[in-house]
């Protein structure tokens, strides 16, 4: 695969290019949360507890993902809030909850 990336420089546009090689693994991931099966109500600065599937990501010799970020979103669509950062992908963290608005779509995402 070649990737190629352009300035937009109107007068004298530029450009660059590498070729790029990279494996897709069939038997990892994705990430699925295994925790919050079920309509929970978490309270602000409360600690919960979060759990994943790993999905074979952090096998050094394939994926190679030893950190994940926890994400959470309040609209269902924009996962701008940060619950863990560069958290080990361990499949378990635990979080302390942030003041955010009130609602019933809040979803997680491992990232």
């Amino acid at each position: 695969m070649r990737l190629i990336v352009r300035d937009n420089n109107l007068i004298s546009g530029g450009f660059n290019y590498k070729n790029v090689q990279f494996f897709v693994d069939e038997s990892s991931g994705p990430f699925r949360i295994t925790s919050q099966a079920e309509e929970e109500i978490w309270e602000v600065d409360s600690q919960q507890n979060i759990t994943w599937d790993i999905a074979n990501t952090n096998n050094p010799n394939i994926v190679n993902c030893q950190l994940v970020d926890i994400l959470l979103s309040v609209d269902g669509n924009n996962f701008d809030i940060i619950l863990g950062e560069d958290t080990p992908n361990d499949g378990e963290q635990d979080i302390i909850v942030p003041a955010i608005p009130s609602n019933n779509n809040a979803r997680i995402m491992v990232k």
